[in-house]
């Protein structure tokens, strides 16, 4: 029992502590005999839980609680709060009659905090690989429009050194139809 880095924690049928080990004490920072015989309120529940905590203890108590471990804001003595795996089950006397509940507690803080750290690096990487398909998208946009815009410059251009040197409108007329064509272009690759 002392060299497992699990706490545990037995409450009878009312959800008083009977039981705490080294281990869930060294966790939440207080003695077995300041936990021993408290009731909730525990001192490890957080104020700003205490209601939701209530919630689920009574659940626990009635029966109906998570059959499966459920997670936990939990405080520490010295204020600092950590996030608790808890799994609970019925405890259960020699003689087969069940006497309260007997509770697994893992601090699972260091868990959270890379599975956190890894959801904020999968959120930058998809934002990087949004940028980059914004970019393939302008350098792909660019190359589309640079086409029609030359064309049109290189159109507008001979229509202008055509009308420079008094040619007749059906001479330049060609060229800016071709230009307008090129417009025309530009806007549905736009």
């Amino acid at each position: 029992e002392r060299s497992i880095h699990t706490g545990m924690r037995a409450r009878d049928l009312n959800g008083k502590i009977i039981y705490v080990n080294e281990a869930f004490c060294r966790m939440v920072g207080w003695r077995q005999d300041e936990l021993i015989g408290r009731q909730p309120p525990m001192p490890y529940w957080p104020e700003n839980a205490i209601d939701d905590i209530r919630s689920i203890h009574d659940r626990i108590l009635s029966g109906s609680g998570p059959s499966e471990g459920f997670e936990l804001p939990f405080r520490r003595r010295n204020g600092e709060s950590f996030t608790a795996l808890v799994h609970e089950a019925p405890l259960i006397d020699d003689t087969g009659r069940q006497t309260g509940w007997m509770g697994s507690v893992v601090d699972i803080s260091d868990r959270k905090a890379a599975e956190e750290a890894t959801l904020r690096q999968q959120e930058r990487l998809q934002a990087t690989a949004r940028l980059v398909a914004m970019g393939e998208i302008a350098s792909g946009l660019a190359h589309e429009l640079n086409q029609p815009l030359a064309a049109i410059s290189s159109y507008c251009s001979g229509a202008l050194n055509m009308l420079r040197a008094n040619a007749r409108a059906a001479d330049v007329q060609p060229a800016l139809e071709k230009a307008v064509e090129q417009t025309r272009r530009a806007a549905q690759i736009i």
